[in-house]
This record gives structure tokens, sequence and C-alpha cells, in this order.
């Protein structure tokens, strides 16, 4: 007879999902789930597409992040690199507790611009 220990039970995790939303002067992006090397996956593409599109600015909202990790920075670095050759800017709007840990234990939170809502991001960082 075996026995399962209900710790070690693995859970479907919620996916991320990724809303766009064009606003005046630029698009936002919000990220609301889990990032993590599946889910990243997904994200790289929306945000892209977002990027390659060319607003004004790209806005990737993150308040509702709940876990992240080594993905979830190396898909912002990504796109980070895709927005600088595109020539779009690139706004972090409110990260959470989560991404703001992630960010300065990585010490990549000065690669970013970061922003509390879209409004200022968008104002600073948008076309007239």
């Amino acid at each position: 007879m075996s026995t399962v220990d209900p710790r070690a039970a693995s859970f479907p995790r919620p996916p991320l999902k990724v809303e766009c939303s064009p606003v005046p002067g630029g698009q936002v992006c919000s990220l609301i789930g889990d990032l993590d090397p599946d889910t990243c996956v997904d994200a790289t593409a929306v945000l892209g597409r977002a990027v390659e599109a060319r607003p004004g600015v790209v806005c990737v909202d993150m308040r509702e992040v709940q876990s992240c990790g080594s993905a979830a920075l190396n898909m912002l670095l990504g796109l980070r690199a895709l927005a600088e050759q595109e020539r779009v800017p690139l706004a972090v709007v409110a990260p959470s507790r989560r991404v703001e840990r992630l960010l300065e234990l990585t010490d990549a939170r000065r690669l970013f611009r970061i922003y509390p809502d879209y409004e200022p991001a968008v104002d600073v960082l948008g076309s007239p």
C-alpha cells in the first residue's frame, strides 16, 4: 500500500491572464497571476506584439502578479531589449511586492522606469 503526502500533491495553477488595452498615448498590458517559466512564454508573446505595434509607450501593469522568479526577470529584460530596438518607451507600472523584491534582489530595478500607475508613465514617456 502506498500513501501520498498531501503536501506533495500538485495542484493546477491558475493561468496567467494578460489584458492589453489602448490608452491615449500608449498601451497598458496588465499581468494577472503567476509568472513562471510556462506562463512567461505566453506573456512574452503578447507583450512583444504590444511593443511591435509601436504605441507611444507600453506600460506593463504588474500590480496583480502573485509570484515571479528568474523567468519573469528574463521576460522583462527581453521585453526591455525589444522595446529599445523598436524605440518604444517601456514602463513597469505598480509592481507587486513580489516583483519589487525580485527587481531589488537582482539589482534590476535601475534598468526599468517604474511608475505607480499608467497615467504618469504615459504623461512622461508617451508621444504627444
